[in-house]
């Protein structure tokens, strides 16, 4: 919370040489005196609802017409323009031709004004882009030293909400009808990119069902607004629409089947002169007519090129049939360091590697042999690995048992399940 420090009355005396007709009169000090428009507030970028106020007087109190004012603005980028005084309007002597972005035109930094009959003279302040307090300085513009000069502070506040900027929960994995791991958050921001705390914010399921822990959310101290979804009861991208007055964003999790949360840093030991890519989440479900895969790494998977030796590697083994006493023993069980048993019997399974080409190739059993079924593209996005495999490629029903391994084209490096397997029912 910006505190706002105002001084209760702002007299700055500066003196000037001001002279009669005869050339005699001795050298008067006048004061400028702040008459109206002090301690307001109003939202950045936007004129306040009352103009500022001046009226230079001698030192017998008498008002000086005739005399050249400079306002400037000195903090907060806001502008400012000539305005009427209300007793006859002070004439506006020059502008400059400073702009601020985004604030209106004809308007300027700094602008000198002339007082009227009466002494006194206005300007019309609109606010700059910043959140917080806000000064202008009215002094003479002639004659006067520097530092003779009167301030009139304003309170900027934010203004309405322009952007919601997602911050987490998007693109996470959640089961069927439970609440997803982490709410989704997002910073609520003006057209200025200001903050704004205590800002509403509207919470909508979009897509997928499900609910949302509340409707409305109020932003906290730090501009974040925290809501929950818990998900449907269908596999699949469900979503969920965060609004605040004209401006949106939209936030989605998958939903899925099942999910294996494997613990990082259980890599298998190695000499370390290799990547050893250890997989931190294992989800998995039938989302229209495809398989659908994703890997969390502990580390940034930046390639699927088998000739990069960091690279990415690994197998899925898919047990179409639920039935381990049919199809070929496990890859993932013949390199377990433990001698594990996934309980799985491969009939149908993902070679992940690739060369430039891109691709992963799928696999299925025909026989006693294994044939080439198909090439899906694998997705690659920081720490995310996903893969979508159609069930007509692997002859599944969408009823299927799965583990896989992982490793560096010169070693396998970790498997998920680390015991058993993962099962997907449709």
């Amino acid at each position: 919370m910006v505190r706002l420090r105002l001084p209760i009355f702002i007299t700055v005396i500066a003196a000037i040489s001001y002279a009669c007709e005869s050339g005699t009169e001795p050298e008067l000090e006048l004061r400028v005196e702040v008459l109206s428009g002090r301690a307001q507030t109003g939202d950045v970028g936007a004129p306040l609802a009352m103009p500022v106020r001046v009226r230079v007087a001698g030192p017998d109190g008498r008002t000086v017409g005739g005399v050249e004012l400079a306002f400037e603005v000195i903090e907060g980028g806001g502008v400012v323009a000539g305005a009427s005084t209300g007793r006859g309007a002070g004439e506006v002597a020059g502008t400059s031709a400073t702009r601020t972005a985004g604030l209106p035109a004809r308007v300027s930094e700094a602008v000198n004004v002339v007082t009227d009959g009466a002494g006194e003279a206005a300007v019309r302040w609109t606010l700059g882009p910043v959140a917080g307090e806000q000064r202008i300085l009215a002094r003479l513009a002639r004659g006067g030293q520097v530092g003779h000069q009167a301030a009139v502070i304003a309170l900027a506040r934010p203004g309405p909400p322009a952007l919601l900027v997602p911050l987490s929960g998007l693109d996470q994995m959640g089961l069927l009808g439970e609440n997803l791991p982490e709410p989704f958050k997002v910073r609520v921001f003006d057209r200025f990119d200001n903050s704004i705390p205590g800002a509403e914010v509207r919470w909508q399921v979009a897509s997928g069902g499900g609910s949302v822990t509340t409707s409305k959310t109020r932003a906290d101290e730090t501009a974040v607004a925290t809501n929950t979804l818990k998900l449907g009861t269908s596999s699949g991208i469900h979503s969920v629409r965060a609004e605040a007055q004209q401006t949106g964003v939209t936030l989605s999790a998958f939903a899925l089947t099942a999910i294996i949360r494997d613990g990082p840093g259980d890599t298998f030991r190695n000499d370390g002169s290799i990547t050893m890519h250890d997989i931190v989440q294992f989800g998995t479900g039938i989302i229209g007519g495809g398989l659908f895969i994703r890997f969390v790494f502990d580390d940034t998977i930046t390639s699927a090129l088998i000739a990069n030796p960091g690279s990415l590697v690994g197998v899925i083994d898919l047990d179409t049939d639920r039935n381990p006493g049919t199809g070929d023993e496990s890859t993932v069980d013949a390199i377990r360091y433990d001698l594990g048993d996934s309980d799985i019997g491969v009939d149908a399974f993902v070679r992940m590697t690739t060369d430039d080409t891109g691709v992963y190739i799928v696999f299925t059993r025909v026989g006693d042999e294994f044939v080439p079924s198909g090439a899906i593209t694998p997705i690659f996005k920081g720490s995310t690995l996903t893969l979508n495999i159609p069930l007509n490629m692997i002859a599944s029903d969408g009823n299927l048992n799965l583990a896989a391994a992982v490793g560096s084209p010169s070693q396998w490096s970790d498997i998920v399940p680390n015991d058993g397997h993962i099962k997907v029912t449709r």
